[in-house]
Parts: structure tokens; sequence; C-alpha cells
């Protein structure tokens, strides 16, 4: 994983999965161990380095990181991605905002009511905004389940839900565009390091 940081200048960070049923299940020790290599890839090609981390809705999904930071790892390259899909993930995630952690909103779905309801509760939550950014798992496989846990559908992501986001946001909840469209754009770079 750092290996790709430092020798290819395009690449940011590593993606992997957490606390889902697809994921790899890796341990503390063993995302400590990734998450070094990242970070020690950015180090040495002066960039960032991030590991951008697609969670999953099992128990203890952002929580992990609590220890990794408390062990010494910033919580900077550190990126949970689909933070509101559970409510338990997300009050995870808020906490991880509130200790110096960027958090992802996947604006094409929530377990809120609406994805503007995830970023209203944010903003009267106090998060930190300026490490809160949205996307819009545009092509990723969205999945439907019946209460037995039977997948029953099968959708794509659009990629056009964070304009949809970012218009509800304005227009209906009256937030301030300042406020609202940094979450795609300077937010995102800036805490990636990029211009």
């Amino acid at each position: 994983a750092g290996s790709d940081v430092f020798w290819v200048p395009e690449v940011l960070g590593w993606n992997m999965a957490v606390a889902g049923k697809r994921s790899s299940f890796p341990t503390v020790d063993g995302l400590l161990g990734i998450l070094s290599g990242v970070r020690v890839g950015g180090v040495i090609a002066g960039k960032v380095g991030v590991l951008h981390v697609h969670m999953g809705a099992l128990p203890d999904g952002v929580a992990v990181f609590a220890e990794i930071v408390d062990r010494g790892m910033p919580a900077k390259h550190i990126r949970p991605s689909h933070c509101a899909r559970d409510k338990a993930l997300f009050e995870q995630a808020v906490v991880f905002n509130r200790n110096g952690g960027v958090i992802d909103i996947t604006s094409g779905g929530t377990c809120f009511s609406t994805p503007a309801a995830v970023i209203r509760h944010l903003v009267d939550e106090k998060a930190d905004m300026g490490k809160v950014v949205i996307s819009t798992d545009g092509g990723g496989s969205m999945p439907a389940f019946d209460d037995k846990g039977n997948m029953i559908g099968l959708r794509t992501g659009s990629p056009a839900t964070n304009l949809r986001l970012i218009r509800e946001l304005v227009t209906t909840d009256g937030l301030p565009l300042e406020l609202v469209l940094p979450m795609t754009t300077s937010n995102v770079a800036d805490n990636l390091g990029l211009d």
C-alpha cells in the first residue's frame, strides 16, 4: 500500500473495507500496519497518505479507529466513508469527527430520513464541518435487503446525488452555500493536501 503512495504520483492513499460483510475483518494491529505503510509512503512522497475506509454497518465500525488514534496514529490519515448508513456507526463517526477525523457522508443513501437530515444533524451537533465531506458512491452497488437479510434488489449509486443534496440544503433548509459547497470541493482538497 505504501509503495503505491510513494511511487505513483496520482495515488494519495489506499482503499479497504471494514466492519462490513464484504470486508476482510482486519484486526487493529493489521489496520495499524496498513495505515503505517500508507502514512510513511505519503510522508516520503510529500502527500498526506490516507486510508480510505469503506464502512459497513457491523458493530464497532468507526470506534476501532479511536484505539488506533489512541495508539499514536494521527486521525488525518483515516477516512471512513458511508458514515450515516447506520445510526450506531453515525454516532461513532460524530465522535471521530470531534476528535479531528474527516468523515464522509454518502449523498445517495442514509439511515436518516434523508441525507440532508444527516448534514443538519451534524450542524446542530456542532461537528467540525471543515472535516465533513459528501460523496455520491456513483456507480457503486447499492443492494436492498428484506428484514431477514436477504438481498431483494440491487441498484447503482447515482453521480447526481451530491448536486441534489447541495440544492436541498441551500434552498429548502436555508444553510449557507459557504458551508455546504466545501463538503464536495475545498474540504475534500484541503483534507487530502491538494491545492
